[in-house]
Order: C-alpha cells, then structure tokens, then sequence
C-alpha cells in the first residue's frame, strides 16, 4: 500500500504536494505515530489521539513542544486541503540525530474490512513476536514487515502476536478481546499498546455492565472462550470467526451489541463535531 495519498501533505505546518513525498521523510528513529480515522470530515476521537501521542512521545523521553491544538489545526488542513476525504491520517515523528525532529500530517492508503466481514467474522492466525516497548506507539519496520509477510502467506485478515513467554499480547494492528459468557477478556494494558478503539469498547463495556476481566492469555486457553474480535482505527470492533485452527462463535449476541454501540459512538461524535 502506497504510504501517503491524496493531494496535499504538511511538514511542520507546510503545505507540499503529495508528489514530493518521500519514506526518507520518515526514516528518523524513533519514529512515533498516530493513525486517525476520518469520516464526513471529522477527525474520529481526536483529543484521545493526542493524548496518546504525548504519551507516546514520554515514553521514548522526547520532550515535544507544540500545543495539542496547534497539531490538531494541522490535522484539519490536511482534512481541508484534500477535500475532506474519507480515510486514515498518519501523524509521524521522526527523530534525528541531532535530537530535533519533524513532524509530518498526511493522508495515507487504508484497508477497511468489507461489510460481510463484520457479519462472517476475520480469519485471525498467531505468530511469535513482541513490541520492545509496547505502550508506545512506535513505528517497528521489522515487525510491521514480518506481520504483513505471515498476514499475505497465510491470507489472514490479522495475525496476533505471542511473546517469548508464550501469551498473546494484541494484533500487529490490533487489539485483541475474548469473550466467555456476558464477561470479555484482553491481555493486561501494560503489556499492549493501549489502542484508542480498545479504551472505547472497555469503556462502552463499563456503560452496559458487561464485565471486562484483564488477564494473561495462552493459545491454548483461546478454545474455553465462546468468541473473539479485535479491535482497531480502521477495523472498529470486528469479530473472528477463526483463530489457527478453531472455530468460534460468529455472530455473537454480546459482540454484536459492542459493534452497534461502537457504531453509536461513532455517529455521535460526528453528530456532536
């Protein structure tokens, strides 16, 4: 998939032709990034991007000094500028060895699931792997590339990592959910990196008294579990049909009512914006 589309890109706060763009623009290490989903214009849970973005940016100690609202005019001229298209933003800070860095906001190729999927359910297979610093959002080129690799041989939606200690931690895109009953269950949130979409089902899940249970999780202890979904910016709240070589429950009353009250959120944020 092509890194950045559209018309129009910023580098700290300029405009520039998508055309000009280069990976060499985004090679600095660390590279911390967001992406954000934009729908009818609006930037889907921005503050909560943000936030994670300064997060993001203390965990690899990189004292950034604009203003969250100076970041999130950016956003809204690059949303502007290509005609408010519907998409995914990439936010991406690239470090340099002289400890400055740039920042770049540009629109960048998405892959959404399909409609059926969300009633069908995504093929998801397993793959030992780790982030090294997990509740940061770092740009990994090695992992990113070893997921995409395992993702096209196997022809699964999403593969899920599991650490050398032998527990699955979340998706190389994803955050990951279990469900037995009329409880869920996910993987410890210092152990993931703490998607947005995540703390909004857990949050949605809290608002319906539906139990949310953080534990450690083993492959082996997937198949006591009625259902699956992970959970993502593009992927919203899709649920898996097939983990390896089990079958779980698809459609599922309890993730069916997460992914309608997903939606919810969704339109009422835009609704509100």
């Amino acid at each position: 998939m092509k890194e950045c589309v559209g018309d129009w890109f910023l580098m700290n706060g300029e405009a520039r032709p998508v055309s000009i763009f280069s990976m060499d623009m985004v090679s600095g290490r660390p590279r911390i990034y967001e992406v954000m989903r934009v729908i009818r214009g609006i930037t889907l849970f921005l503050d909560e991007h943000l936030e994670r973005l300064a997060k993001s940016c203390r965990l690899v100690g990189l004292d950034y000094p604009l203003h969250k609202d100076s970041i999130a005019q950016m956003i809204d001229e690059v949303v502007r500028m290509n005609g408010s298209r519907k998409g995914n933003i990439k936010l991406v800070l690239p470090g340099k060895s002289s400890g400055s860095y740039d920042l770049l906001v540009y629109y960048m190729e998405h892959l959404y699931p399909a409609p059926q999927m969300y009633r069908s359910g995504a093929d998801i297979v397993l793959m030992e792997a780790h982030r090294n610093n997990p509740n940061a959002k770092l740009w990994d080129t090695d992992l990113k590339s070893s997921a995409l690799k395992y993702i096209d041989n196997t022809g699964a939606w999403e593969t899920l990592l599991v650490s050398p200690d032998g527990f699955i931690t979340e998706g190389s895109r994803s955050n990951f959910f279990l469900v037995r009953g009329n409880s869920i269950c996910t993987p410890p949130a210092d152990q993931v990196l703490e998607g947005v979409t995540r703390a909004k089902v857990i949050e949605i899940c809290r608002g319906l008294s539906i139990p949310v249970i953080s534990q450690k999780i083993r492959p082996c202890d997937i198949a006591s579990f009625e259902a699956a979904f992970i959970t993502s910016t593009s992927s919203k709240v899709l649920p898996v049909k097939k983990l390896g070589d089990l079958i779980l429950t698809v459609p599922h009353p309890l993730v069916n009512k997460i992914i309608i009250a997903y939606q919810e959120m969704i339109d009422n944020y835009i609704l509100s914006g």
